[in-house]
């Protein structure tokens, strides 16, 4: 997810997001979220991820792979 928000964004290349795609899929990396996970399930639990802030979801965004873009050294909303 926070590889294709880098994307779409205009910080990570699709080069790098395909590269990291091919990773995860020779590692057997699920790269969907199955159909039977509810949207809303996957919005309560990233509310109590480690990198929310007051229920708010942060994301790391990618400049490159094994670079994080974080003006202010703080997360991405």
């Amino acid at each position: 997810v926070e590889a294709y928000m880098s994307v779409k964004l205009g910080l990570l290349s699709s080069v790098e997001f395909q590269r990291i795609r091919n990773i995860m899929e020779r590692f057997s990396m699920p790269l969907k979220i199955p159909s039977n996970i509810a949207l809303e399930d996957i919005k309560r639990a990233i509310t109590l991820d480690k990198k929310s802030r007051n229920k708010m979801p942060m994301f790391v965004t990618l400049k490159r792979i094994g670079e994080t873009y974080a003006p202010d050294s703080q997360f991405t909303i």
